[in-house]
């Protein structure tokens, strides 16, 4: 990085008024630009050069993972290996899958490293957008790691130091008891980094999107990052009201990017739409490049595999389950975390040139399958192509669906729309779901508006029947 582009870095990511005050916040800036730097050059390696990379930072977390921390150690011991026989990103099969249960039966003594477990200051939690949250403690080295792989995404696309962005997230809820003056520099710290703006995507009614678009041309906001669904309902206020917001690109994470979302958000902002992935507890899993065969994995950041059902790995471009090592994380180790996010890994290459293997075909925590009596499965995906060959978004303009099996035998569907369909288009509707699923009870249910979880996700589909 040029000097001067340096300096631009470090501007944007910490005030200098901050930086007197709180050292921690020097610290993150100098770590972060220090992995962009890196993460710029490490991203035209070879593909060799990358899996030696990683598997040298593999070994070094397994040996911290043994020594530190109870639970890993326990494990360890269970199965009878040690640290030395995990060598290559290929052993970790010999170690068993980490799931949200195992995190919370031993959290904070057994999973977090050494002392730290006794440190009640910074807990974060995440949204629960599929049920009960989970407590985590962050690691700011992994977390400046992901910073910078953010920063490597944007420049992809144009992104110049400087240019603002506006971020539709709702925060994440931090149990801190730390001293009142700590919390206060925190809460400065957030408030004054220049050129970054959060936005609650929970709670965009029409009345706060006058507001927050206002403020969006205002603010002259270049990048524009959220969930699809939020940045859907952004962009449909735009272009019912004739506003025009020109970003240089929009980002989207944390919910499955559908080609009509896509499509819309293009049209309304006149820009690229690029998808990104990962979760609350392991960030900047996967970025989306320009030629659009799929996302980048962060190699230097996390080792991801694909299993079925069975814990059993699976060949190249055959989707199954998602485990994430975050190989950063050295306070609180994630190590083969089944997030439950699906998807599938492309053996060929991208044809950018970046060697960094390609994730695909993901299905997000927030579409819990739907089961047939014929046992027949679809998420989703499946309903948006439903109701887009019986043509209801463009006849109903429809705006919104949530689909529940609340029993083995009955799926409810509420649609947000501005017409409701008569009786013909209705029945049309339940009988393609029937011819899916079997001879289901299939309800329709139109209202106003669809509550999201308190992450503020939409999450599409939902199964109470396990």
């Amino acid at each position: 990085m040029r000097k001067l582009e340096r300096l631009k870095y470090y501007t944007y990511l910490v005030n200098p008024f901050i930086q007197k005050k709180y050292r921690i916040c020097r610290s993150f800036a100098r770590d972060a630009h220090e992995y962009y730097d890196f993460l710029e050059g490490s991203q035209w390696w070879t593909a060799d050069k990358l899996k030696e990379y990683q598997d040298e930072k593999l070994r070094k977390l397994i040996n911290h993972a043994y020594m530190n921390v109870p639970y890993y150690r326990k494990i360890f011991s269970q199965y009878g290996i040690k640290p030395e026989d995990i060598r290559v990103s290929e052993d970790l099969v010999r170690l068993p899958i980490l799931t949200k249960d195992i995190i919370r039966r031993n959290f904070p003594d057994g999973i977090v490293t050494g002392n730290d477990a006794d440190k009640k200051d910074g807990v974060w939690t995440t949204g629960g957008s599929t049920g009960e949250p989970l407590k985590l403690y962050p690691d700011m080295r992994a977390n400046n790691l992901v910073w910078a792989s953010f920063f490597r995404f944007y420049r992809w696309h144009g992104y110049e130091w400087g240019d603002r962005v506006a971020i539709f997230f709702r925060p994440f809820s931090i149990t801190d008891k730390r001293p009142l003056l700590h919390r206060y520099l925190d809460r400065l710290q957030k408030g004054l980094v220049p050129n970054v703006k959060y936005y609650d995507g929970s709670r965009l009614k029409d009345g706060d999107l006058a507001f927050v678009v206002e403020d969006l041309i205002k603010s002259n906001m270049r990048i524009l990052r959220g969930y699809p669904s939020t940045l859907a309902r952004l962009a449909e206020y735009c272009r019912d009201n004739g506003v025009s917001l020109r970003p240089k690109f929009v980002a989207t994470t944390g919910e499955i990017l559908y080609a009509r979302q896509r499509d819309l958000l293009r049209k309304v902002f006149l820009c690229n739409v690029y998808d990104h992935y990962g979760c609350a507890e392991i960030m900047g899993v996967a970025f989306e490049c320009g030629s659009g065969s799929g996302l980048h994995l962060t190699s230097e950041h996390c080792v991801v595999e694909v299993v079925d059902k069975d814990g059993n790995i699976l060949p190249p471009d055959d989707k199954g389950l998602l485990l994430i090592t975050d190989l950063d994380n050295y306070r609180m180790p994630f190590i083969r975390y089944m997030a439950g996010d699906e998807g599938s890994i492309k053996k060929e290459p991208c044809g950018c040139g970046r060697n960094l293997p390609l994730l695909d075909n993901v299905i997000g925590r927030e579409c819990d399958m739907i089961k047939g009596l014929n046992g027949r499965i679809a998420h989703g995906l499946f309903f948006v192509t439903l109701m887009q060959d019986a043509q209801w978004f463009e006849r109903f303009a429809v705006k919104d669906f949530e689909v529940v099996q609340s029993e083995r035998d009955h799926i409810g569907i509420t649609i947000v729309s501005e017409g409701e369909p008569g009786d013909d288009d209705k029945n049309k509707l339940i009988t393609l779901c029937q011819e899916h699923f079997g001879r289901m009870r299939i309800s329709l249910k139109f209202c106003e508006e669809i509550l999201r979880t308190p992450s503020g996700k939409r999450r599409y589909t939902r199964s109470e029947i396990g």
